[in-house]
């Protein structure tokens, strides 16, 4: 039997019954030439068994593997690697297809052979998958990159969009070639920014102009259930800071005082949504204070950096009612985080 065109790529960790959802939409596509790999990535035993189910109870072909190095980078290269097929099509465990996806995207990426992405629109649903909160979509530019790329000859037309996983199509050996997924991200978060940016420097993006997935607003519970004991928001500060130094070395110039600014934009932004989590520790506002201060010397201009800073010396409840918060964090900040380490996020040369 021929391989399959199209390799449809599932990472498997903790998303339970939901997974079978995912799966379904699958085998509802109109397009039928593919095949679906789905990576155990340490799923728990509620995953694995909805997994075995769907695996004995269809006649659809479903390959499972494994990869143990835990993370959204590790598990995504393992299935992509593993792929038979010449285009990839990602999907989380949690997300839908849309019946046409694969069909709509194969059509352009066929049309457009010079394309690193195919992406589409994404429908934002409720947890339990009834309600469709938002429609179609579009991606964006990361908000820290914009200020920075901007001035870039191609950002007009074909901006460096951060496209989600589960809208993104591409050809299995242009993503090799640029290096797939960056493992120093795991176990997640950033890495589709840093995949997405990499496979732009490698040809331009085409989208279908309608939603191709459906993104599932996870309830609080179910967020933590997922991520619980391998996302913080200092993994996720540490991980923008890695793509951060990355757009540093490539495109920092010390000799250009506009390239400077572009830069410090995007510190100044870095830096106050950071001191947004340390101000949810009891003992975090002299911390954030000083982070704030770096932010207003990156841009004066900034009305958000003066507010924020003022903030540092509202009353606890003031303060509480800033952030939408109930209470502040357990624990003190310095037992959560190296401090050191903190001080050194989002450095200019």
């Amino acid at each position: 039997m021929a391989d399959p065109l199209v390799s449809i790529v599932i990472p498997a960790y903790r998303s339970g019954e939901l997974i079978k959802e995912a799966i379904q939409s699958v085998f509802n596509q109109s397009y039928e030439n593919y095949e679906l790999i789905i990576v155990d990535n340490n799923a728990n035993e509620e995953t694995k068994e909805v997994i075995q189910e769907m695996i004995a109870e269809s006649n659809k072909k479903i390959r499972l593997v494994y990869e143990s190095v835990q993370g959204n980078s590790s598990a995504r290269n393992k299935g992509i690697l593993d792929a038979k097929g010449s285009y990839i099509a990602l999907l989380d465990d949690d997300d839908m297809m849309h019946p046409w996806r694969i069909e709509s995207q194969l059509s352009i990426a066929l049309l457009h052979p010079e394309a690193s992405i195919i992406y589409g629109g994404i429908d934002v649903c409720s947890y339990n998958g009834e309600e469709i909160h938002e429609q179609n979509l579009a991606p964006n530019v990361e908000f820290f990159v914009k200020p920075i790329m901007k001035s870039h000859h191609r950002f007009k037309e074909d901006p460096p969009l951060l496209i989600l996983p589960s809208v993104m199509f591409f050809q299995k050996e242009k993503a090799i070639k640029a290096g797939l997924f960056d493992t120093k991200f795991n176990p997640c978060h950033t890495e589709d920014t840093d995949f997405s940016f990499r496979m732009w420097h490698s040809g331009p993006f085409f989208g279908v102009r309608k939603s191709v997935s459906i993104y599932r607003r996870a309830t609080a519970s179910f967020f933590e259930k997922k991520r619980q004991g391998i996302l913080d928001w200092y993994q996720t500060r540490k991980n923008q800071d890695l793509f951060f130094q990355k757009l540093v070395s490539q495109y920092f110039n010390k000799n250009d005082s506009k390239n400077i600014k572009n830069f410090q934009l995007s510190q100044s932004q870095l830096l106050r949504e950071t001191s947004h989590n340390i101000l949810r520790y009891s003992d975090g506002r002299a911390f954030a204070r000083r982070l704030l201060l770096r932010a207003i010397y990156a841009d004066k201009l900034d009305l958000k950096n003066w507010k924020w800073f003022l903030r540092t010396y509202y009353s606890d409840g003031r303060l509480k009612n800033s952030l939408n918060i109930k209470s502040f964090a357990n624990g003190k900040l310095k037992d959560d985080v190296n401090i050191e380490e903190l001080e050194k996020l989002f450095l200019l040369p």
